[in-house]
């Protein structure tokens, strides 16, 4: 039953980096999933948010794929001018080639 249930859970996994809300399609973000052993988690940082704190992972996208980003898009809820500004800096301090920097179509809904 253990094989079977980390079988069906893999496969679960697996389907669910194909699918996401239609709103979100024009996007076209890549998700990764990374599968770890249990006895052996990986290393988890914390950055604040105000009043919470937000968990994440480091991954060096940039020795796997260095030109795979192409395009940033900054999100409805973003102060757009600020946004822009810091992916501007980004781009130009830490990568070689031309990345565009877009303002997301979707309208922010709060809640």
């Amino acid at each position: 039953m253990v094989e079977l249930s980390v079988a069906l859970a893999a496969n679960a996994l697996h389907a669910v980096l194909f699918f996401k809300h239609e709103a979100y399609n024009n996007e076209r973000e890549y998700r990764f999933l990374e599968v770890h052993r249990a006895d052996a988690p990986p290393q988890v940082k914390l950055r604040s948010r105000p009043y919470s704190l937000i968990r994440y992972r480091e991954f060096d996208w940039k020795s796997a794929a260095a030109e795979a980003l192409r395009k940033i898009v900054i999100g409805p809820a973003a102060h757009q001018e600020t946004a822009r500004r810091f992916a501007g800096d980004c781009v130009r301090t830490f990568m070689s080639g031309a990345v565009d920097i877009v303002l997301s179509a979707i309208p922010y809904r709060a809640g």
